[in-house]
């Protein structure tokens, strides 16, 4: 809106003096920005203008004369305008020379050149550098040659008037022989000055501490300076023990340093003490970083701390989220002072000695409405020396331990969006659960994502980012689920709501953290009918798609859709192969029910074996078993699909059991193998179980959980204080399933280890690895003679196994042990003793496979009988 204002006709002195007065007016404006392109002016280059500009030689030229006209005109405000292009401090190869700030002196880049109002620059944010770059690359190709500071201010009287905003900062190398100033601070350093510096990336600066920033404040004095919007990726600090990758922050003798740090990134960051920030003091000094509404994301130290190295220094931290960060220890900080996190996010930040988020050697730590999770259990925090880790109103993922305090939540189920998109997922626990006392003071007034913290004024969140919504209903229910199956034709499972027994729910069926399908769980299954789930119309079947079969894994979980609840049994990791099998083939089948895929134990520095169930092959061809994810010092038996070895790593190792047929179809299913530390606490159950069989050729019995009757669990063998090996006891007898022992799959073979021939008499016992429970008929006398002798002792037992027991297809697979270099006979009868196969080798394998043809049988009760000479063994098989 415009207003007019009448005024009479000036005199001839009215008008000389107005016309003095308009060109003092624009002599004054022209002076408060001064312009800088890479090639300058065409004629004069004297920065009064874009077409009269400095050139790029001339960049710390335009900022003295800034400066210079400021002091001359009552510290003015002035501004430096810098087009797109490469800056450099120096056109020699002087490494001491650096571009330098000045207050009241704005430098601004990005521009494109023929702006006139600041606004018209191109936008600026943290995933958009700016076009203009400020370089340290002098010399030659390479970086020994390069400026050690690209930015230095040594003034020790800068305030925030002093700004820089809008550019890249990038090939600094403070590596100097010498300890002087010339080793820190590759991209900025400054001493007891306190700039701003805006919308900044400082990208591949190193230096021996503070790869690209370097804050000193010293003899008395004072360094704050601000950091707003900026991204701080891939600088270095000295990898063997230089703090401060990104950061260094230092106050001494009486000093302050204090920065701060608004709405910037730090990502790739590399250090040997401190990945991202190292903040330390000495002989009184304070060191208070105030870090707000920043991300943390994949930055790495050699030694301590992935992120925040704290020897002394006591930053206080907002509104910010780490991801990804690691170290040797602490992989978000090592502490020795006091350290305050309020409405963090903290997700996959991990440390291999220990303290995936903290590892504590003194002070305290405190996290205020944070959400920790998936930092590595009981590893997440590391405390000694009497220090503290606090937590209150934080939400911790249930395996979290070593931390103390009062009204904090735990929680099984994933409460952000995704593992590295920490939103709070609908539903999430931590949705208005934050302390009802914290206010804009405490929490800000904006989440991470620049969102109100306070959504309509109500309750705060957990966690970095506030819940944009109103929170609706979840669905509520007593909800029961399993994942009972999982291959590359489909993902099958089952789920009900207890309180509403006959109602299907729907499921979501997710791969990670991406719901990929929604379907009701309404099939008809007998075995959910039988087991009292309802009219056992509670099972779905997702057939997987062409997307999902592109050789890469994938991991497949359910959840009740509009719930927390995630079936048991999940996630499921599947590598299914493109469709190019021929036409007509089919891939293998795996073992059914694929509940036999079930989690494995095993001990560190104790010998291990597990015999895996076999898939079958619709058309009869021989397969090729693989097995991926194993941990070191166990591998896979390709022929006899056996696991065998010595683990050597403890963890939980989420293994890939595949198949391929011999026209390239191949088919997979996951399950775990917990590997048990060396030292562990004592495993619990309802066991029972006997040692039935010592023989020179193998060991054999069985054992289960009454508690877990669908679960195998692993036995170990001894003598005395000696443990020669252990196996998973996941054999399927019919005689087991009979009497009542969960599925019948709790049969172990153990093959007698070498060095217990012809070393004897040995009394072999067994127990259930971990535990107390010593299996009955224990102590049976193993005497065998080295291998290659010939002893007394009878042949062993046939064992037989059908894979896949009820049989779907039409055809059946067995696997017959104990008749190697024997004649071996299978006979297949229906219940009215008509024979539907028959077949026979003159000397069998150490494992004779065998598929035999069903044809059109029509459903019912076989019998599977094998002989050998005198031995005889018969299995029942169902087929529906």
């Amino acid at each position: 809106m415009k207003t007019f204002l009448r005024i009479s006709r000036p005199n001839q002195g009215q008008r000389l003096l107005l016309a003095c007065l308009f060109l003092t007016s624009l002599t004054v404006y022209s002076q408060e920005i001064y312009y800088v392109t890479p090639g300058g002016g065409a004629v004069t280059k004297d920065g009064s203008s874009w077409e009269n500009a400095f050139d790029g030689t001339q960049l710390q030229t335009a900022i003295e004369a800034a400066s210079t006209y400021s002091q001359s005109n009552g510290n003015v405000d002035v501004q430096v305008w810098v087009a797109a292009g490469l800056y450099k401090p120096t056109g020699s190869a002087d490494r001491t020379i650096s571009f330098s700030m000045r207050n009241h002196v704005a430098v601004y880049g990005g521009f494109e050149g023929d702006e006139n109002l600041l606004s018209e620059r191109p936008a600026l944010n943290l995933s958009t550098p700016s076009s203009t770059t400020l370089s340290g690359e002098i010399g030659g190709a390479g970086t020994t040659d390069n400026s050690y500071h690209v930015v230095s201010n040594l003034s020790g009287s800068l305030t925030t008037s002093a700004v820089l905003d809008g550019f890249v900062i990038t090939a600094g190398n403070a590596d100097s022989a010498v300890e002087d100033v010339h080793r820190v601070g590759g991209g900025m350093t400054n001493l007891n000055d306190s700039p701003t510096v805006r919308h900044c990336f400082f990208v591949s600066n190193t230096a021996k501490s503070g790869g690209a920033v370097h804050n000193l404040a010293n003899s008395g004095g004072i360094c704050s300076p601000e950091f707003i919007d900026c991204h701080f990726m891939s600088n270095t600090a000295g990898i063997s023990d230089g703090p401060g990758g990104a950061m260094y922050n230092y106050a001494d003798l009486g000093s302050q340093c204090r920065p701060r740090l608004t709405h910037c990134s730090f990502t790739l960051n590399t250090a040997g003490n401190g990945g991202s920030l190292f903040n330390g003091t000495n002989a009184g000094g304070t060191c208070s970083p105030v870090i707000t509404r920043c991300q943390f994301t994949n930055n790495t130290s050699t030694g301590n701390s992935g992120v925040l190295a704290n020897d002394g220094g006591s930053p206080t931290v907002t509104n910010c989220s780490f991801v990804g960060n690691s170290a040797s220890r602490g992989g978000i900080s090592v502490n020795y002072s006091i350290q305050l996190f309020t409405n963090c996010s903290f997700s996959g930040n991990s440390a291999t000695l220990g303290g995936g988020i903290a590892y504590q050697t003194g002070g305290g730590t405190t996290f205020k409405n944070c959400i920790v999770w998936n930092n590595g259990g009981s590893q997440t925090f590391f405390n000694s020396n009497g220090s503290t880790i606090t937590g209150t109103y934080s939400l911790f993922d249930t395996e979290v331990t070593g931390y103390g305090g009062a009204n904090n939540l735990t929680t099984a189920v994933l409460p952000f969006v995704g593992v590295a998109d920490l939103q709070l997922t609908t539903g999430s626990p931590a949705i208005n659960a934050g302390d009802p006392t914290s206010s804009t003071t405490t929490s800000g007034t904006t989440d991470l994502a620049g969102n109100p913290r306070f959504y309509n004024g109500g309750p705060v969140d957990i966690g970095a980012f506030e819940f944009q919504g109103e929170l609706p209903t979840p669905v509520s229910g007593s909800f029961d689920g399993y994942i009972y199956g999982a291959d590359c034709e489909s993902f099958r499972g089952w789920a009900w709501d207890r309180d509403k027994i006959n109602t299907v729910v729907s499921v979501d069926i997710l791969d990670g953290d991406a719901v990929i399908a929604t379907l009701p769980a309404g099939d008809f299954r007998p075995d959910l009918l039988d087991a009292g789930k309802g009219n056992g119309q509670h099972a779905f079947r997702y057939v997987l798609p062409e997307s999902l079969k592109d050789n890469l894994p994938h991991f497949l979980s359910a959840r009740v859709t509009g719930s927390g609840f995630i079936l048991k049994n999940s996630p499921k990791a599947l590598i299914c192969q493109n469709s190019t099998e021929p036409v007509g083939n089919q891939p293998p089948v795996p073992p059914s029910p694929t509940v036999l895929i079930t989690p494995l134990t095993a001990q560190v520095d104790v010998p291990f074996s597990a015999t895996l169930p076999a898939f079958t092959d619709p058309e009869g061809s021989p397969l090729t078993y693989a097995l991926s994810g194993l941990p070191a010092g166990l591998s896979l038996g390709s022929e006899n699909r056996m696991i065998s070895g010595t683990p050597t790593e403890p963890g939980s190792f989420l293994l890939t059991y595949s198949a391929t047929d011999v026209p390239g179809s191949t088919n997979s299913v996951s399950f775990v193998l917990t590997v048990h530390p060396a030292s562990t606490t004592t495993v619990t159950g309802s066991f029972d179980g006997y040692l039935d069989k010592v023989e020179c050729g193998t060991i054999r019995g069985w054992v289960w959980d009454r508690n877990k009757p669908n679960t195998p669990v692993t036995v170990e063998f001894y003598t005395d204080d000696t443990v020669w090996g252990s196996t998973v006891a996941n054999i399927y007898r019919d005689d087991l399933k009979n009497a009542g022992k969960g599925n019948g799959a709790h049969a172990y073979r153990f093959e007698v280890p070498v060095a217990l021939k012809g070393t004897g008499p040995h009394l072999i016992s067994a127990r259930v690895q971990g535990s107390t429970f010593v299996l009955k008929n224990s102590g049976k006398l193993l005497n065998c003679p080295l291998p290659g002798r010939k002893g007394a002792e009878q042949p062993e037992a046939l064992e037989m196994i059908v894979l896949g027991n009820p049989v779907f297809g039409p055809t059946l697979g067995v696997e017959v042990r104990g008749a190697e270099g024997r004649p071996l006979r299978l006979q297949l009868t229906d219940a009215n003793g008509r024979a539907v196969a028959d077949w026979a080798v003159g000397a069998a394998a150490k494992v004779e496979q065998k598929t035999l043809f069903l044809g059109y049988q029509p459903a019912g009760l076989l019998f599977l009988r094998a002989t050998s000479g005198a031995r005889t063994a018969t299995l029942k098989v169902l087929k529906p």
